[in-house]
């Protein structure tokens, strides 16, 4: 084969790849001020559990059903932000600021169902 048919080759393959959405994108790469995580990375092989939410702003009154009571760590490179046990920032409330929080162990632990930036 030569070289301009591997090119089309691989440009008829882009076609089975999925683009990743831009909070999963900001989350791989680092970008994120917030990143919750259902599993702690530091315990994942590859270094980072699967992504349940990555924002820069804003706020989450419903986590999906899907990643509901799903989060088990969680990222903070900016601001201040405040996780809710239940959905509609209600229930039990936990300020976090700047760090890699581990939640696994804790009361926290798979309990967040909404989360908003304070700051």
């Amino acid at each position: 084969m030569t070289k301009i048919d591997n090119q089309t080759q691989l440009l008829n393959n882009l076609s089975d790849v999925q683009e990743l959405t831009d909070q999963t994108a900001a989350a791989l790469q680092g970008g994120a001020l917030m990143t919750a995580f259902e599993h702690d990375p530091s315990r994942d092989p590859r270094g980072r559990g699967r992504v349940i939410a990555a924002f820069n702003f804003g706020s989450r009154p419903v986590i999906s059903p899907r990643n509901n009571d799903q989060i088990s760590s969680i990222r903070i490179t900016g601001g201040v932000w405040e996780f809710f046990e239940h959905i509609n920032f209600g229930g039990a409330k936990l300020t976090l600021g700047a760090g890699n929080w581990n939640l696994g162990g804790s009361w926290w632990n798979d309990k967040i169902s909404s989360f908003r930036r304070v700051a």
